[in-house]
């Protein structure tokens, strides 16, 4: 049974031949009564993160799902939020966040709330905001696409929808999932207890 769930954790891992990995865990442990591993959804998973377009492919996706950011009404779109909107949604302005990573951009401010941390950085010579970190627990959306994303959207339903955009380190952050942002960043999207919980933009250094 050990070398059966060891075989899992390499196929999560290394990411190579995982459906066929889960289906020989599922088989193996018919009838074994096992509440940290739900392995249908780990198998979902594997069949859509093996549905993931090449580069140009997902690209173009990516960008037809318009990925924005609603708050008080308020749409949000990375790269063009404005120090007026922050005025307007009465967020709090300051010049540092603690434990920001100090690669692969330069914001020279931010807006905050409890939830939400905006970073405004200098772009083609225009400052403008995009978001950083938010949470979901104070009417917080996400919108990608048709789907309309707060604290009461389902883990399984994004997984469905989007499951061939996204990447996983499963065995060391489950249900983290990663979207490609160009060859520089990532999108990442956290869920506790199967509800949106967290999103972060993180760079590359």
């Amino acid at each position: 049974m050990a070398q059966v769930g060891r075989l899992r954790e390499i196929a999560w891992i290394e990411d190579k031949n995982l459906k066929q990995a889960l289906q020989y865990w599922k088989e193996s442990n018919t009838g074994v009564e096992n509440p940290k591993i739900d392995i249908d959804f780990e198998l979902l998973l594997a069949d859509q993160f093996a549905k993931r377009p090449g580069t140009e492919a997902y690209e173009k996706k990516l960008k037809a799902l318009n990925l924005h950011f609603i708050w008080k009404e308020t749409s949000l779109f990375d790269g063009k939020i404005t120090d007026e909107q922050m005025k307007q949604l009465q967020m709090q302005k300051v010049k540092d966040i603690p434990n920001v990573p100090e690669c692969g951009w330069e914001p020279q401010y931010f807006y905050r709330t409890p939830n939400i941390i905006i970073a405004f950085e200098e772009y083609k010579g225009k400052v403008s905001g995009s978001i950083y970190k938010m949470s979901f627990s104070n009417g917080e959306t996400i919108v990608l696409g048709n789907e309309r994303m707060d604290s009461h959207y389902d883990e399984k339903n994004f997984v469905t929808r989007f499951g061939d955009m996204l990447s996983a380190r499963w065995i060391s952050s489950p249900h983290e999932y990663y979207i490609q942002n160009g060859d520089a960043g990532l999108f990442i999207f956290t869920f506790k207890d199967g509800k949106l919980f967290s999103y972060e933009c993180m760079y590359y250094c």
